[in-house]
């Protein structure tokens, strides 16, 4: 699947030095663009229905990739079937963990539509 282009998310209240190490390490992985907010976010729907009492749960699935690297793969491969062609990967993850999230996405999403 040719076109296909991935550009990964890092927050951007990492300091400089980690957000460098975060680019040079997305450009190793074979990410085609890094892209960071300039706003504090949530990032984690059971965070956001823990603070207001709700469940977000619903919202993340319908507006979000969410589930096993393969059924991720199943879901990026629809809106691919409907004329997507760029997908920004913005992991789901507290802060310390988002660097292992990237790099499961490089590993195990992202080849299956690089062929």
């Amino acid at each position: 699947m040719s076109g296909i282009r991935f550009g990964a998310f890092v927050h951007g209240l990492n300091p400089p030095e980690e957000l460098f190490a975060q680019a040079r390490r997305s450009e190793e992985l074979g990410f085609d663009s890094l892209w960071t907010g300039d706003h504090v976010s949530f990032h984690n729907p059971l965070q956001l229905s823990k603070r207001y009492s709700q469940d977000f749960t619903p919202l993340a699935e319908r507006y979000g990739i969410i589930g096993t690297p393969s059924q991720c793969a199943e879901q990026i491969e629809r809106f691919v079937q409907a004329g997507c062609r760029y997908f920004l990967m913005n992991p789901i993850a507290e802060r310390q963990d988002q660097r292992e999230r990237i790099e499961t996405i490089a590993a195990e999403i992202v080849p299956r539509f690089r062929s």
